[in-house]
C-alpha cells in the first residue's frame, strides 16, 4: 500500500469519528431538554389539576342545560296532547315518561309517574323506576315508593326482590335500625301500612314470604331469605327456615336442597331440627334395635311344614286287617 492510499484511509476514519461524535452530542442535547419539563413541572404520570371554571363557562353551561330542557318539554306536549285526549293511552304515557326521564328532575318524574300508576298499578317496572330515581336524586322517599309499589301488586317477584335487594345493600350491617318513613306527597298515605312504624329487614322477608313465599318461582327469595339469617348468625331461625323451605314445592327446589345439604355439616343438630322433633329423633335412637327381618330363602323354609300340613288329606284310610281276620275263601 503506498503512503498516500494511507493517508487517504486516516483522514477518512478521522472524518468518521468526527461524524459519530457530533451525533452523539446532538442526542444527548435532544435527551437533556426532553427530560427538562419533566424536571421542572414534576412527574409525567400526576394528573394537572383542572382549572376552575369560569363564571362564563358555568352561565354556558347552564343556558345550555335550559336548551336542552325546553328542546324536551317540545318534544314531551305531542304526548301529554294524546294523553288529555284519552288518559288510557298507554303507549302516549310511556314515551311522555322516556322523555321526561331524560330531564333529570325528579318533580317533573313523580308529576308524571304518579298518575300513570294510579291508571295502571300493576306496571311494576315503573314503580321500580320511581324508587330508583327517589335514590339517585337522594330524597329518601324510596321506601314509601316500594310500600306503595308492593302493595299495588303483592304478588310481583321482581318487585319484592328489588326491594329487599336495595333494603340488603343499604341496612345489612344494621337489619333492626328503625326507618322512618313519609310519603311524598304525591302518593297518598295507605291505612295498611302506616309509614311512621319501625320496619326490619326481617319483617320484610316475611311479609314478602306471606305473599309470594308458594309461588313456583320463588327460590330466590328463601335463598336470600337463608343467606341473610345466616350472615346475621341466627342459625337457628335459618334451621326452621330450611324446614318451611323443603317443604314448599318450588321450582328449582334441587338447587335449594343442595345448599341446605352444603351449609348442614357445618351446624349441630340443635340448630337444624325443632326441639321437638329433635326429642322424638332422639328417643327412636335410644330404643332397642328390632330383630332382623327373614331372609326370603328363610321365611320360605320355615313356612314349609305348615304347607305340608295343609297338602295332608283331612279323612286317613283305616289300616288292613290282619290275614286271620279274613273270612275264608270259598272254592
Amino acid at each position: 500500500m503506498s503512503g498516500k492510499d494511507s493517508q487517504m484511509d486516516t483522514d477518512d476514519m478521522d472524518t468518521a469519528l468526527n461524524e459519530l461524535t457530533s451525533f452523539a452530542a446532538q442526542a444527548s442535547k435532544q435527551g437533556d431538554s426532553a427530560a427538562a419539563p419533566a424536571t421542572s413541572s414534576g412527574p409525567a404520570s400526576e394528573a394537572q389539576p383542572k382549572p376552575e371554571k369560569t363564571e362564563e363557562d358555568k352561565h354556558r353551561e347552564e343556558e345550555e342545560a335550559l336548551k336542552k330542557k325546553a328542546q324536551l318539554k317540545e318534544q314531551q306536549e305531542p304526548h301529554r296532547e294524546k294523553i288529555r285526549k284519552n288518559p288510557n293511552d298507554f303507549n302516549a304515557w310511556t314515551s311522555l315518561i322516556q322523555l321526561v326521564e331524560k330531564e333529570n328532575d325528579i318533580e317533573s318524574l313523580r308529576a308524571c309517574l304518579s298518575p300513570f300508576l294510579e291508571a295502571y298499578p300493576l306496571c311494576y317496572v315503573y314503580w321500580k323506576k320511581w324508587a330508583d330515581a327517589e335514590h339517585h336524586h337522594k330524597t329518601g322517599q324510596e321506601i314509601p315508593v316500594f310500600e306503595h309499589g308492593v302493595q299495588a301488586i303483592p304478588n310481583s317477584i321482581d318487585l319484592w326482590l328489588h326491594y329487599l335487594g336495595y333494603m340488603t345493600d343499604t341496612m345489612h350491617a344494621a337489619p333492626e335500625e328503625v326507618i322512618r318513613l313519609h310519603p311524598p306527597v304525591s302518593i297518598p298515605q295507605s291505612p295498611l301500612h302506616p309509614y311512621s312504624r319501625a320496619r326490619s329487614l326481617l319483617s320484610l322477608y316475611e311479609r314478602a314470604v306471606s305473599c309470594i313465599g308458594n309461588d313456583f318461582k320463588g327460590q330466590k327469595l328463601w335463598q336470600g331469605y337463608a343467606d341473610y339469617l345466616v350472615a346475621q348468625g341466627r342459625h337457628r331461625e335459618a334451621g326452621a327456615l330450611w324446614v318451611r323451605i323443603l317443604k314448599t314445592p318450588l321450582g328449582q327446589l334441587k338447587k335449594l336442597y343442595d345448599s341446605f345439604v352444603a351449609y348442614a355439616p357445618s351446624r349441630p343438630l340443635e340448630d337444624l331440627a325443632p326441639p321437638s322433633e329433635l326429642a322424638d329423633l332422639r328417643a327412636k335412637a335410644a330404643q332397642p334395635p328390632a330383630p332382623a327381618a327373614l331372609t326370603p330363602a328363610a321365611a320360605a323354609a320355615d313356612t314349609k311344614p305348615q304347607a305340608e300340613k295343609k297338602a295332608r288329606p283331612l279323612i286317613a284310610r283305616s289300616p288292613a286287617p290282619p290275614p286271620s281276620l279274613l273270612p275264608p275263601r270259598h272254592a
